[in-house]
């Protein structure tokens, strides 16, 4: 490497394992091995046994809750109807929400696998670096856009009562649902085509094994799609997203909060119909439990962004990516949670569908 690319001012600080992406300080210089040490932290798989108990045992349980949950969810919501419009919203939400868990899962394959033969586990966790792990990050990306959806949808909703429902017509809101899918993926698109493998013959095992390797477009364009995913897609979808939650929701509140004081129209519209009030409560509980689990896994994933310690501590690295899996795979399960507790119907639907069998009607 000559010593112009060796004095740039970026340098590797992280790689995340919940969306691959390459995070580079940008306070320091790259460093020669750099590109190495992205690889060899995605090849070394699980680095400790604390990181076994995360990722082997409790993942897939929260996976398996999140793949349960959501798939009730879509039934329990379809069996409802889509005429209102919060419905497709909430049904589209666990749609991301169950693909998420589903390519969680996924990602623990090597887990099982390794039992059996190492090898062949060292050959699945490439490839679900190579193809699951980008689409579980798109699922999780898309998963928070319906969230700020939902924010967006309840501000109109306090602020213009009685034209809400004139703006987010079912035809308009089924459109905007598939916005939230397109939108991310080309957002994102740099980011799927940034690793493949090769076979190599790994003598520890004395056989053939997929080892995960750089595209050539990555490659030819290291530092600018290092810089997009790091500063402009994380932030876009991660810290600016959260943001706009947290302020449309607490908007919502305090403006609630001053009508009932002021014993305004929009109150009476929302008192007036306990129904309105407890959609309220669901979707603002909905933003709220995103915030509390997604704020301290953002924290985490800008500490380790800026900060090259990483390069040192590779298992506490591995750990605390876990960590942040663990804390994303419950704000994609506990949905189901929030629904049945606040929601009277969809309790109700849920017990009829699932835990009360029909009488069998005589037949005469």
């Amino acid at each position: 490497m000559s010593s112009a690319n060796a004095n740039k001012s970026t340098s590797y600080s992280d790689i995340s394992s919940h969306n691959v992406t390459f995070n580079l300080s940008l306070t320091s210089l790259v460093r020669p091995e750099a590109k190495d040490f992205i690889l060899t932290l995605i090849n070394d798989g699980i680095e400790s046994q604390q990181d076994v108990y995360l990722r082997c045992l409790l993942l897939p349980v929260l996976g398996l809750c999140g793949l349960v949950g959501n798939a009730l969810n879509m039934v329990i919501l379809s069996h409802h109807g889509f005429a209102e419009t919060t419905n497709i919203i909430l049904v589209s939400l666990s749609a991301s929400d169950f693909f998420f868990s589903l390519s969680q899962i996924l990602r623990r394959a090597r887990c099982a696998i390794q039992l059996f033969d190492v090898a062949a586990g060292v050959t699945a966790e490439t490839l679900m670096q190579v193809y699951v792990i980008p689409f579980n990050t798109l699922m999780l990306v898309v998963s928070i856009c319906h969230v700020v959806f939902i924010s967006i949808e309840r501000l109109f909703a306090v602020c213009f009562p009685f034209h809400v429902s004139r703006i987010y017509r079912k035809r308009r809101v089924k459109m905007a649902v598939l916005f939230l899918y397109v939108y991310p993926t080309v957002m994102g698109f740099p980011n799927l085509f940034r690793l493949t493998f090769e076979w190599v013959h790994e003598p520890k095992y004395n056989t053939t094994v997929a080892k995960a390797k750089f595209t050539q477009f990555l490659t030819d364009h290291f530092d600018t799609i290092i810089m997009y995913g790091t500063v402009v897609f994380n932030n876009m979808f991660t810290t600016l997203s959260l943001a706009f939650i947290f302020a449309c929701s607490v908007a919502v509140i305090v403006r609630l909060f001053t009508n009932r004081i002021r014993h305004s129209d929009i109150t009476l519209a929302l008192t007036s119909k306990p129904k309105e009030l407890r959609v309220m409560k669901l979707l603002l509980t909905v933003c709220f439990v995103c915030l509390v689990v997604c704020v301290p896994s953002t924290v985490l994933d800008m500490y380790i962004l800026y900060c090259n310690s990483i390069l040192d501590t590779s298992a506490m690295y591995h750990i605390g990516q876990s960590v942040n899996d663990i804390l994303y795979q419950v704000n994609a399960s506990v949905n189901f949670f929030i629904y049945v507790s606040i929601s009277s119907k969809f309790a109700k639907t849920y017990k009829v569908l699932f835990c009360k069998r029909k009488e069998a009607k005589p037949t005469f």
